[in-house]
């Protein structure tokens, strides 16, 4: 019942949003239906999910697919960037950090994974030996035995893959999925869009909109100000007194508060010095406060309508005290909203209720269909 109704959406463009019980066989079913379907029509699978293991799962399957019934289509397996990479030290970065290290490694040519793509036996090799299609962690091992990027032969195999398993961010998120997209050669509206376990997704969406920052963040970025003899100094105790004086509008009992956008005011003209002083220190330690705060900075000047500010009052592990400013996303459908593909299927053993969760997603329209199945397993 499932496949026929993923194969009725994909023919009619629709979307679907399927509560099918664990153990049903989701993954087998969406990629027996949809791959035939895209192999005719020229277009790419993305199969999304948040778990690694899920990964596994689907180029376990897909292998089956491709041995069973002799077909030869490329696959590729992307996670986050930050935990594909083989740079030492950078699993204690933040995404955001990371990102910003990893281009200005590439930038000044210090990556020699990335800088050896050059070299063309190399790469040809490893590609060789990867269009097998492996498991994320498999790929790693054979970028690593050639000294390559692992991200960048993954975005090499997507150029010519019929399917593409990767994490909800690489989709969802607009500053990754526009140049990944542009990088392999893609368009959402001539690709198949699954995601998985997508009970999850009104939480990543709000998280992805969301923005915070520390007062102990503050603080290291003052320390960072004093090293590299910068001249925020006034700005951040500025900004560090303005987080102590919200603090104390906090009642009594309680650690948490609403506030508004201009009660917390920063100066805008800030951003991009800061940010370019933020680049400056990562050529040197990796990670910069300084960029952090200045990307809260941004982002506290964006829209009220879908978003609240909120601070909050806690403590370390430690017993320290500190101050925590939000600017924190209330509506998922900002992000679903954006995604115009041939067709979306959001399918979990716990998207129930079903209806709750489209209008969540704001996916109200008559192009998408609900289904709800039964759970064919005894009790027992």
């Amino acid at each position: 019942a499932l496949m026929a109704q993923i194969n009725s959406c994909i023919q009619n463009k629709q979307n679907l949003l399927a509560h099918a019980p664990t153990g049903l066989g989701k993954t087998a079913a969406v990629l027996s239906s949809v791959l035939p379907y895209a192999l005719e029509k020229n277009l790419t699978l993305f199969f999304l999910t948040p778990r690694h293991s899920q990964h596994h799962i689907a180029v376990e399957t897909i292998k089956e697919i491709r041995s069973k019934f002799n077909l030869d289509f490329q696959v590729a397996d992307f996670i986050g960037k930050k935990h594909m990479c083989l740079q030492p030290g950078v699993d204690s970065l933040p995404n955001s950090e990371f990102h910003e290290y990893c281009r200005d490694l590439r930038k000044r040519d210090h990556c020699d994974f990335f800088l050896n793509l050059k070299n063309k036996t190399r790469r040809e090799l490893c590609l060789k030996e990867a269009l097998i299609p492996l498991h994320v962690e498999e790929l790693k091992e054979k970028s690593k035995k050639y000294e390559l990027c692992p991200y960048e032969v993954s975005a090499i195999l997507a150029k010519k893959a019929k399917v593409i398993i990767a994490d909800y961010y690489h989709i969802l998120s607009p500053s990754i999925r526009e140049p990944l997209l542009n990088k392999i050669n893609k368009e959402l509206s001539h690709s198949i869009v699954c995601f998985d376990e997508a009970h999850n997704l009104p939480d990543r969406c709000r998280d992805l909109l969301t923005a915070n920052l520390s007062s102990l963040t503050v603080d290291r970025a003052l320390k960072e100000n004093k090293l590299f003899n910068f001249d925020y100094e006034e700005d951040l105790f500025n900004i560090q007194n303005n987080l102590s004086k919200l603090a104390k509008t906090v009642p009594k009992e309680k650690y948490e508060a609403l506030i508004k956008k201009n009660d917390f005011l920063s100066d805008l003209s800030l951003v991009k010095p800061m940010q370019e002083a933020a680049e400056i220190v990562r050529d040197k330690q990796k990670k910069s406060s300084l960029g952090v705060v200045a990307n809260f900075l941004e982002a506290w000047h964006g829209p009220d309508r879908s978003f609240v500010r909120i601070i909050q009052k806690g403590f370390t592990k430690f017993s320290k005290s500190y101050v925590n400013i939000s600017y924190r996303c209330l509506d998922p459908s900002l992000l679903i909203s954006q995604l115009h593909a041939h067709s979306m299927i959001f399918m979990s053993g716990t998207l129930s209720p079903v209806n709750m969760y489209q209008n969540l997603l704001g996916l109200n329209d008559p192009n998408t269909i609900t289904s709800e199945y039964e759970n064919p397993f005894p009790p027992s």
